[in-house]
């Protein structure tokens, strides 16, 4: 399985919603930032990037500037078998600046729950138990 990057961060595995549909794969997660909750690099003009790691490593890293907080993103496809498999993308949120809030908002036509780990973790997962975002805090 291979995931979709959006190139200006908004998320990942966004659906086309255009005719005549292919088959898309994957979950849909879609990243919103600030307190009003704008899409990720919904605006062009404030956007910092994409840029490779060391200008040529499959790690993207891109900033966008929202409410006085300059939101990085870092992300790249995990390499081991167990989530590779399952096109794993592996993103980071840092703020900076200023306190910073980010929202994944994760599209399924399944049914979603949320689970709590014991380190304070939060996931979303299918009904079929299969793990799709995993949310952690600094």
């Amino acid at each position: 399985m291979k995931a979709r990057r959006i190139s200006n961060g908004s998320g990942v595995n966004l659906r086309a919603n255009k005719p005549p549909m292919w088959r898309e794969i994957g979950v849909p997660v879609s990243f919103h930032v600030g307190d009003d909750a704008v899409p990720f690099g919904s605006d062009v003009t404030r956007l910092d990037g994409p840029k490779y790691e060391r200008g040529w490593l499959p790690i993207v890293r891109i900033a966008d500037s929202h409410g006085g907080t300059i939101y990085e993103q870092e992300a790249f496809a995990a390499c081991s078998e167990s989530l590779a498999d399952h096109g794993a993308v592996l993103v980071r949120f840092t703020a900076r600046k200023a306190a910073g809030v980010v929202t994944s908002r994760v599209e399924s036509l399944d049914s979603m729950g949320e689970q709590n780990s014991p380190e304070g973790r939060r996931t979303a997962v299918y009904k079929s138990s299969r793990s799709v975002a995993v949310y952690d805090s600094a």
